[in-house]
C-alpha cells in the first residue's frame, strides 16, 4: 500500500506498467478461454468457427481456394466436413 500512496514519477510509471501488464494478461486469458485452448498446448489447426466460415465463403465464391490460409488438402477438407456434420 505504501508504494501506491507515495508520489514518485518512477514508481508511478512502474505501477502503470504493472497495471497494463495485468490487463494484457487478463485479456489474453479471456481470449484463450473463448477459443477453448490451453495456452501451453500448441495446435496447428485453426478455430473451428474460422474453418467452417472459410469453407462456407469458398463454397459461395467469396474467397478463392488458392488465396485462403485454410488447409485445402484432402485431410483438411475431411476435417471441415466432419465439423459441419457435427454441427
Amino acid at each position: 500500500m505504501q508504494n501506491y500512496s507515495v508520489y514518485d514519477f518512477e514508481k508511478q510509471e512502474a505501477v502503470k506498467l504493472n497495471v497494463e501488464n495485468l490487463k494484457e494478461a487478463a485479456n489474453n486469458m479471456s481470449k484463450w478461454a473463448v477459443c477453448g485452448q490451453n495456452p501451453g498446448v500448441k495446435s496447428h489447426n485453426r478455430h473451428p468457427m474460422v474453418e467452417m466460415y472459410g469453407a462456407y465463403a469458398i463454397d459461395l465464391g467469396i474467397n478463392n481456394e488458392m488465396d485462403t490460409e485454410l488447409n485445402m488438402s484432402p485431410e483438411g477438407k475431411l476435417r471441415r466436413k466432419g465439423l459441419e456434420d457435427k454441427v
